[in-house]
């Protein structure tokens, strides 16, 4: 097959422009697929501007528990979607550690069974939801790892409680296990209640991020005043925190405390890998879906009374074949 060049005057010369404001500029490249971040952060801002803060451990050591959770896709109706949820909740009490598994667990999602879902939940869900499945994955997640922080608050007194990701409000929000519930819940125990998220998409985080990655030890900045304008509510204050001296910077939203108090807790609270809570990497790697698991589901699927599981194929290899660039 011949293959020519084709040229479009307007693409082809916003492609020259676009690429001709590169010059002078520094570049990370990316594998397909995977992000990455350069060594020594970008170091676009001047220290001067910004409050660098270290802190250290203490001996005000405090209970730990750690919440994570995943959600898959496993089948599909001509009228909605099967969901298979795992959540996690690590805990670190005082060195001794416990974990609680919740799942898998099968959802079947669909506009015919939103008032029974609806109903569990005590939350009215838009239809959105049950049309789109990587939103309906999304609000499956929030609603399981809602009610695995609520419970963690609740056990927890004088206790931190971190989950995975930002601290934000969603649009969907159990009733009895809201975000809002469980911060005042987390003060009525005198406990602390974070988000950490191991990476950010807003540049204005990320040109700060050399600040700290040239840091020996343990530092945070305040980035609350950044993220309000950045149009992102969170729900307390924002920082960007390495947690050990030769780690790389996260996000780290904190409901109630102060930032210095917070980090010298939780770094007397629980082992640091690598710069990660060791509680919030376990929730994490335990709540991953693995073939097996997968495969349980599914055979659980089979056993339903009436259930007739249909012959399918791949759209994509049919029409387009199997020799594509693997997208991980």
């Amino acid at each position: 097959m011949q293959v020519e060049a084709l040229q479009t005057d307007d693409l082809s010369m916003l492609s020259k422009e676009s690429v001709s404001f590169l010059r002078g500029r520094r570049i990370i490249l990316h594998r397909i697929g995977q992000e990455e971040k350069p060594f020594l952060g970008w170091n676009s801002i001047g220290e001067n501007r910004l409050d660098i803060v270290e802190f250290s451990d203490t001996n005000n050591r405090q209970p730990v528990a750690s919440i994570d959770s995943s959600v898959i896709q496993v089948a599909e109706t001509d009228e909605g979607y099967v969901f298979a949820a795992k959540g996690c909740v690590a805990y670190n009490f005082l060195d001794k550690k416990r974990t609680l598994m919740f799942g898998p667990a099968i959802y079947y999602w669909a506009e015919s069974t939103s008032s029974h879902i609806e109903e569990r939940l005590g939350e009215k869900i838009p239809s959105i939801f049950f049309r789109d499945p990587q939103l309906a994955m999304r609000a499956l997640r929030i609603l399981l790892e809602r009610n695995l922080t609520f419970r963690a608050v609740k056990q927890l007194r004088h206790g931190t409680v971190l989950i995975d990701g930002s601290l934000k409000y969603s649009s969907i929000e159990p009733q009895n296990a809201d975000l809002r519930s469980i911060i005042m819940l987390s003060k009525e125990n005198y406990g602390s209640l974070a988000g950490i998220a191991k990476k950010t998409k807003i540049k204005e985080l990320q040109r700060l991020e050399g600040l700290l990655l040239t840091r020996n030890f343990p530092s945070f900045i305040d980035v609350t005043e950044i993220m309000k304008i950045a149009g992102v509510e969170i729900a307390g204050k924002s920082f960007l925190a390495k947690l050990s001296g030769n780690a790389p910077a996260l996000r780290v939203d904190i409901s109630h405390d102060e930032g210095e108090d917070f980090f010298s807790k939780l770094i007397s609270s629980d082992a640091i890998v690598n710069g990660y809570p060791e509680t919030l990497r376990a929730a994490h790697l335990l709540s991953i879906f693995s073939p097996a698991d997968e495969a349980a589901v599914k055979a659980r699927l089979g056993k339903i009374d009436g259930l007739s599981i249909l012959p399918g194929f791949n759209i994509r290899h049919m029409l387009l074949g199997t020799l594509e660039v693997k997208r991980r």
